[in-house]
């Protein structure tokens, strides 16, 4: 029991904190509070489910970490794209029409 609380403590933590990090690097703020947030309550986390686990604790532990780094991106992303679609932003740059590698460019002693 936990373990799940522990696991669903950690996704809810990394995806509230990644879509914080997906505001801060969109609306051009500083990025520090939402990473520093999301690392001291992940070692919280993580210190936890070492503590209350049982045998199988480094695993639980494990489970946790990577819980956080991967629900950390997926808020992140997740976020990112909800508000490039508000803002009419793209998100990923847009592919460019292959130029040949000699067009448009010339050499400075020419």
């Amino acid at each position: 029991m936990t373990a799940l609380l522990c696991l669903l403590m950690t996704l809810t933590i990394g995806l509230h904190f990644g879509g914080r990090f997906a505001q801060a690097h969109l609306g051009g703020q500083s990025l520090i509070p939402s990473v520093l947030a999301q690392a001291v309550l992940s070692a919280l986390m993580v210190s936890l489910s070492l503590l209350f686990g049982s045998q199988a604790g480094d695993l639980l532990a494990l489970g946790v970490a990577l819980t956080t780094l991967l629900s950390f991106a997926a808020g992140t992303l997740w976020q990112a794209a909800k508000l490039g679609q508000a803002t009419g932003q793209a998100t990923a740059p847009r592919s460019r029409p292959v130029q040949d590698a000699g067009a448009g460019f010339s050499v400075a002693g020419d």
